[in-house]
């Protein structure tokens, strides 16, 4: 346990590379989500997955792009019939994805054309199986793998192991399908994809009637039901069972008393090695929640029958929080990450506080404290340009504090009204003027957001010194 508990120190500063969230837009209004149909074809010892996919219910985007990922060969984008074969160009952008080529679809003499409502994608892809990891070449594993290990596969929507598409001009993924998929896996015990039940293997038809960004392992593991939750590839004793059940709910309730929104999802937890000489974090693509590692299944969170891994608890308050920050509204634009992890890591933080412990809560202060100390010039939020300028420790130190200072300027209850703002808000664009409107929608007067904004967002050693008050346990 004591390498778990330092790679999820480290964790806090680099989360920004490995757990990055589904950034699946919703539909307006009566618009139909998107489809998958067709089948997908998988070897976990051999390395290999074959797709033949049929896409439904494409937007028509002006600058839309379908990424997957680079080490998928594609055979051939065709029209619904199959007949038509598209023309297309890619390219690599690793401004948006470092995983996928872009597929972009063209004219006869290279002009951009948007998708059609419905196409037909086959391609295939053949891996590096890494049964024994002490031999790996990789130091490090992360979300946006497709990974191989010799008893399963591992792929997510960062991934693209499926069509993701992309609309360039507002910077936005669509990557939550529904889908009806024939999967089939000669050498899998259990097959699962986001959205449905874990299934025997080696063939069965998967099907979500729910939007979902697609989380696919497949392979030689065992399930067990925990009540409406699902855990795959760990075992719990029925005692350790019970136990972790009541800790979920604990923190489903405290979030939906909160917020006042229900937290109508049931969850699927999947333990997974990594294809990495050493490697251990947690990511979420609801509703998954992973923890990737050695020695790091459920069952390493208990002493006997008692929750006892101080250490990971509190990253589980985190990563259940994401329903709300994440899969109930997705942020985007250049405070994407302001929203998704450091909103996020705020709710977590109050989970930890009334409902692990006060001990807990105030050594996740000392640990702000101390990440804040070693920190340089810290920009201000309405100078923020380009998403990835909040960086993992503002995402994971500085906007929780940000959001801890907020909730000692107006209270605690006046907080949570807010975040309810923002998660309701109707397919937000997440810029500062957002942040902004949002917070006088919620009730602030215009004092009080300009006290909050001058004093503790505007950068510099001034809100650092500010920031570290805050963080004083």
């Amino acid at each position: 346990m004591q390498a778990l508990r330092t790679h999820l120190v480290i964790l806090l500063t680099l989360c920004s590379g490995l757990s990055t969230l589904a950034q699946g837009a919703k539909p307006a209004g009566n618009i139909p989500s998107l489809h998958l149909g067709g089948t997908l074809t998988l070897s976990v010892q051999h390395g290999t997955i074959a797709a033949d996919l049929l896409v439904s219910h494409v937007p028509t985007l002006a600058d839309g792009r379908i990424w997957l990922h680079t080490g998928l060969n594609v055979e051939s984008f065709r029209d619904s019939t199959g007949q038509h074969v598209f023309e297309y160009t890619r390219r690599f952008a690793p401004d948006t994805t470092e995983e996928a080529w872009q597929y972009q679809r063209i004219d006869e003499r290279g002009r951009s054309l948007p998708w059609p409502r419905t196409l037909r994608v086959r391609y295939t892809g053949g891996y590096p199986v890494q049964a024994d990891s002490s031999q790996s070449p990789r130091r490090d594993d992360y979300k946006g793998r497709l990974a191989f290990n010799g008893q399963t596969v591992r792929g997510t929507e960062q991934t693209a192991w499926y069509p993701v598409l992309y609309d360039r001009s507002h910077d936005q993924q669509l990557n939550a399908y529904t889908y009806d998929i024939q999967v089939t896996c000669a050498d899998c015990q259990t097959l699962y994809l986001t959205g449905s039940a874990p299934v025997p293997g080696p063939q069965q038809r998967l099907v979500s009637q729910v939007p979902v960004p697609l989380v696919l392992f497949a392979g030689n593991y065992a399930t067990q039901r925990l009540g409406a939750d699902w855990l795959l590839n760990s075992h719990l004793t029925p005692g350790q069972a019970a136990t972790f059940e009541g800790f979920v709910a604990s923190i489903r309730t405290y979030y939906e008393h909160q917020l006042g929104i229900p937290y109508r999802q049931a969850l699927t937890f999947l333990h997974a090695t990594p294809v990495s000489k050493r490697n251990g974090w947690l990511f979420v693509t609801f509703p998954t929640v992973a923890s990737v590692g050695w020695q790091q299944d459920f069952s390493s969170l208990f002493r006997g029958e008692t929750l006892a891994d101080s250490t990971l608890l509190p990253f589980l308050c985190h990563e259940f929080g994401h329903y709300y920050f994440g899969a109930l509204v997705q942020p985007n634009a250049e405070l994407r990450w302001f929203f998704s992890e450091g909103a996020t890591e705020y709710v977590g933080l109050k989970a930890v506080q009334h409902r692990l412990s006060a001990k807990l809560y105030r050594k996740k202060l000392a640990d702000y404290r101390r990440n804040l100390l070693q920190t340089g010039d810290l920009p201000g939020l309405s100078a923020v340009k380009q998403a990835d300028e909040i960086s993992g420790m503002y995402r994971y130190v500085i906007a929780p504090l940000q959001l801890l200072a907020l909730e000692r300027q107006i209270g605690e209850k006046q907080t949570w009204r807010w975040l309810r703002t923002v998660v309701q808000s109707p397919v937000p664009h997440t810029d500062y003027a957002f942040l902004l409107r949002s917070l006088r929608q919620s009730g602030l007067s215009e004092a009080a957001v300009t006290a909050w904004v001058t004093r503790y967002t505007s950068g510099g050693p001034a809100m650092k010194q500010a920031l570290l008050e805050v963080a004083t346990p």
